[in-house]
């Protein structure tokens, strides 16, 4: 019986209860769930649509935020999205300065056309890593605004997202483009600023 007792003490001893961890784990479920939702809610057909629809209205255009932008400060947009902050459109750009070494990040109402943030931004890798050949890409590229213009006419879809990229010795764009609450994606050559055949959407 004193064998028996020891032995049930013992293995009480080396398996813990773990039904304290039960409410951590609960939380972290519920986090990573909402965390999920939120993400799902950002792409989902409901937020496509009504980004579409708010660009169709807007008084400030895209077009309008890139130009006023380098001529406020010259050099190149290499980032763009449109983004809701705090129920109101805006456009979030990504600029480099004119000799490649300083970058910013401006957000802009798209109602009014006011800078609401403008801090200083890391260069990317590849930008601050550039040797002759890239400064040579660079300097032939096609301005993203003029690539925002091309999609608006001849799709009449609204560029949403776009990034400036280095791969494989090719400079390109890849664009995410808003065709009446639809997201299509596209690749376009900086150089030419020709769109880059693609199998599908990726």
């Amino acid at each position: 019986m004193e064998k028996r007792r020891s032995t049930v003490m013992a293995k009480a001893i080396r398996q813990p209860d773990n039904r304290r961890l039960y409410p951590v784990l609960f939380a972290l479920l519920l986090l990573a769930g909402s965390l999920s939702i939120g993400h799902a809610m950002a792409d989902s057909p409901r937020e496509q649509a009504l980004t579409w629809q708010a660009l169709q209205q807007a008084t400030y255009t895209p077009e309008q935020a890139l130009t006023d932008t380098l001529q406020a400060y010259p050099g190149l947009i290499t980032e763009y999205e449109v983004d809701d902050e705090n129920g109101h459109l805006v456009y979030e750009l990504t600029q480099v300065s004119a000799d490649f070494r300083q970058a910013r990040e401006l957000t802009i109402d798209a109602l009014t056309g006011k800078i609401v943030e403008n801090k200083p931004d890391d260069l990317d890798n590849w930008l601050q890593q550039r040797d002759n050949r890239i400064n040579a890409l660079l300097a032939k590229s096609t301005p993203l605004v003029d690539i925002l213009r091309r999609f608006q006419e001849n799709t009449n879809g609204h560029v949403v997202e776009a990034e400036l990229k280095l791969d494989k010795g090719i400079l390109f764009f890849e664009l995410e483009v808003n065709h009446e609450g639809k997201i299509t994606k596209h690749l376009v050559d900086a150089g030419s600023g020709k769109p880059i055949p693609v199998y599908g959407n990726f």
